[in-house]
Formats: C-alpha cells, structure tokens, sequence
C-alpha cells in the first residue's frame, strides 16, 4: 500500500513492524509500505479482531488459517 499513514497506525494498533520497498528499476513508483507476519500467535490475534468486519470471501480465507491453526496448536474457538 502506498498510503503510509494506514500502514504505521496499523502496524502501531498490533505491535508490528513495517518496513517501505522501493522499486528502482521504476523510479516514478511511489514507495510501498509492507507489514510482514509470522508469528502464528499474532496472526491468529489478529484474524479474530477483524473477523467480524470481514465479507463472505475474506472470511472463507481466515477460516482456513484458523483451522489450520487448530491443528497445530490443539486451539478451540468458536
């Protein structure tokens, strides 16, 4: 994304880090700003506070992580 701003307040909500790509072999790309997780503990933190927010689609997705979480955690939720 390119608008900073949402990515920093984001990032700040969650403890996360973000870092900005530049692309130079295109310099007139604007800057992209990433945040990258891999803590399962975090991600599953996170899919259950905007779960509820979520469309249809975006859920089926969640939904699989969650149920591959359960797996591997022995989690239960509902």
């Amino acid at each position: 994304m390119t608008d900073v701003d949402v990515i920093e307040h984001i990032a700040s909500i969650w403890d996360l880090k973000f870092r900005m790509e530049y692309k130079k072999s295109q310099p007139h790309y604007l800057p992209t700003a990433c945040i990258q997780i891999s803590a399962r503990q975090k991600i599953f933190k996170i899919i259950l506070d905007i779960y509820p927010y979520l469309g249809k689609r975006r859920r089926a997705k969640c939904d699989e992580f969650l149920e591959w979480y359960a797996e591997k955690t022995n989690a239960t939720f509902d």
